[in-house]
This record gives structure tokens, sequence and C-alpha cells, in this order.
């Protein structure tokens, strides 16, 4: 490499500060408000949710009908000419359910709807990732004090610092 290059790129890499000395200092409420935020399975639940009321929507919904044209022997000459020979055929069907049919879609899509509501609470509720942020929050805080992240964790509470 160049020396005058060379010189030059290590004097825009001292010049340009690092941004870790501009780190300001979070607060609880806002290291909870970005962990919630931030967490994509409470996105993914939620997005889950929302699709098992659609699937309710459809459920009860009729289906559609059916219409159908075709067409024979509309291209030709002489005698085969379009109006000539040509046979044209339009049928129009619907189908119309019965024996319950379509409650027992809305009773499955009910239920649908109830197991995503409680795969959302259990899996990753927002209260279980607000106490694990507000206790690996305060780990790191008491970093130094590695007792009072101990006395957390004997009294049921967060994780070990080291996980940090």
């Amino acid at each position: 490499m160049f020396p005058k290059l060379r010189t030059a790129l290590l004097a825009a890499a001292l010049a340009c500060p690092a941004t870790a000395t501009f780190a300001e200092p979070i607060t609880l409420d806002d290291a909870i408000a970005k962990a919630v935020e931030a967490a994509p399975s409470i996105r993914a639940n939620e997005a889950a949710i929302a699709a098992a009321r659609a699937g309710r929507v459809q459920a009860g919904v009729r289906p559609n009908p059916t219409v159908t044209v075709e067409g024979e022997n509309f291209v030709g000459s002489g005698p085969y000419n379009v109006f000539g020979q040509a046979e044209i055929t339009g049928t129009y069907s619907q189908t119309i359910e019965r024996g319950g049919k379509r409650d027992a879609r809305l009773a499955f899509a009910d239920r649908d709807i109830g197991v995503a509501e409680a795969s959302a609470l259990t899996s990753s509720s927002r209260p279980t990732r607000v106490s694990q942020c507000r206790n690996r929050w305060l780990c790191r805080r008491d970093r130094g004090n590695t007792i009072g992240c101990r006395n957390r964790d004997a009294a049921g509470g967060a994780a070990p610092c080291a996980r940090i």
C-alpha cells in the first residue's frame, strides 16, 4: 500500500469517534419498552391471532358460485363459420351445504383462535418479556456487585449475570 494513503486512512480512522463514546444511559422503563418493541415473537403471535381471526371470517362465508362458458366450432370457413355451426354452452352452479358443514368450520376456526391466543400467552407473553428485561437490566446495573445478582436469583428472580 502507498505510504501516503496508509497515513491518510489511519488519520481518518482516528478522527472518527466511536459510537460507544456517545452512549447515553437508559432507564428501566425505556429498556422494557425497547425490549417489547424489538421482540419478534410478540409480533409473530399477534400475526398468528390476526390470521386465525381472518380464518374465522373465511369459514363463515358460503362457497362461491361458478359460471362456465364453453364454445365449439366457432372458428371456420364456409359452412363452419361463426354463425353456421358454432355451439356455445353456459352453465351456472352453486354448492349447497348440508349437514352442518359451515357450523363445523366455524367451530374449528373458533378453536384455532383460542389455540393462537393461548400460544401467545404461554410462549412469549408480554409480562414474561418485561420481567426478563427488568431482571437483566438490574443484573447489568449491578454487574460489579455480584452479590446483588445472587440475592435476586436466590429470591426467585432474574437470570444470572453470566447470560448478559
